[in-house]
């Protein structure tokens, strides 16, 4: 860990490695905040660090930590505690996990939730007594598409970030006098290393099986940059949105997801799931 010394406002962003959570660690520093980031490659982290500091002058604190560790929650925690000015919070920590729930090991499943809905809360906790008390913040929880969908072999990806949408605009409603923006982002496809993540687990998981990568499908698929989402993202906290969903054709597949019965949503999933095989 090493701590900065902060001049501006404070984001904070869990995942910052790569993907939509360096997208939102930039795109933050260029916006005028000073930087928390957290990630597990100690490498990877350290070059955008640096490449942040050097175009933007920001300040960045660095803290790895792996979020299914109570432990280093805790200690990320504690740090945000004792800084007690945090302006942004973005939950972005997460992965994907391409396989039957009833075939992976259970303990992988609930590293899932730890890290999607353990870590999130424990921070969310950690930093609104200051966000109440100066009466400002932002809260962006990165949720899913997903999690307006049945997911098969991704059954426990799916309910976690089922929890996070919802979660938010419950949350939203509680602090709507505080002065608190919450924001559920729902991004689709996005050209990050995710879904890399997600076939390298399943190769894992899987000896002798042939993961699909999803970035070779077709139809309504349709892949966004990090740096596209992180935009729509932020204009919508702006606008006050509680759930932003980046992307047309998103939008599209929600609102049908939401008006087709659900015997018809289970077909087409189902469909989907056997054609990427």
């Amino acid at each position: 860990m090493r701590h900065a010394d902060f001049q501006r406002p404070i984001a904070v962003i869990t995942g910052a490695t790569s993907g939509i959570g360096a997208a939102f660690a930039r795109r933050l520093a260029a916006d005028g905040y000073d930087l928390v980031v957290t990630g597990r490659r100690k490498e990877k982290i350290s070059q955008l660090v640096k490449e942040i500091e050097e175009r933007y002058g920001t300040q960045v604190e660095t803290i790895l930590c792996e979020l299914s560790n109570i432990d280093h929650v805790d200690r990320l925690v504690r740090r945000l505690v004792e800084k007690d000015e945090v302006a942004v919070l973005v939950n972005n920590a997460g992965y994907g996990l391409s396989q039957p729930f009833a075939d992976a090991d259970v303990e992988t499943s609930l590293t899932m939730l730890k890290v999607h809905i353990d870590a999130s809360l424990r921070l969310i906790h950690a930093v609104l007594p200051s966000m109440r008390k100066r009466q400002k913040g932002s809260i962006i929880n990165v949720s899913s598409l997903a999690s307006l969908i049945p997911l098969p072999e991704g059954s426990v990806y799916a309910a976690t970030k089922a929890f996070l949408t919802v979660f938010t605009e419950s949350l939203y409603l509680e602090l709507r006098r505080d002065n608190i923006r919450l924001q559920a982002l729902l991004p689709g496809f996005t050209r990050t290393d995710f879904h890399d993540q997600m076939v390298l687990r399943a190769d894992k998981s899987n000896p002798g099986q042939v993961a699909t990568d999803p970035r070779h499908g077709r139809g309504l698929l349709r892949f966004m940059s990090a740096e596209k989402v992180v935009d729509k993202s932020l204009r919508a906290l702006r606008r006050g949105r509680v759930i932003c969903i980046p992307g047309g054709t998103n939008r599209t597949l929600a609102l049908f997801v939401r008006l087709l019965p659900r015997k018809v949503v289970y077909a087409l999933v189902s469909k989907a799931t056997v054609n990427k095989r």
